[in-house]
């Protein structure tokens, strides 16, 4: 079995096309261009994997602030309901003397 013969099988094996090759030199610029080929479809892939990370910690981010943001607001409508149970002036002051300690 001759070099070009090896070479057809290698690529073969390696799922890859042997193109019109006839010489070991046309099976050669085949394999490199499907290298390459390769090679740029894993640097694509590289950077949609980044872009999806990179979107997926601005939406865990997003969650956190909402849910901060909830706890604020359940926070404020407990200091509410605390002023008009309280009566204006004790309520205000239990209303504030509450935000602090949760500041």
């Amino acid at each position: 079995m001759d070099d070009t013969e090896k070479l057809v099988q290698m690529m073969g094996r390696c799922g890859l096309a042997t193109g019109h090759g006839d010489t070991i030199d046309d099976l050669i610029f085949e394999l490199e261009k499907q290298i390459k080929n390769t090679s740029n479809a894993f640097s694509d892939a590289r950077k949609q994997i980044e872009q999806l990370r990179n979107d997926n910690n601005r939406l865990a981010c997003l969650a956190i602030d909402n849910a901060k943001d909830t706890g604020r607001a359940l926070m404020y409508r407990k200091i509410l309901q605390q002023i008009a149970e309280e009566g204006s002036g004790h309520g205000q002051a239990l209303a504030y003397a509450a935000l602090k300690e949760k500041e």
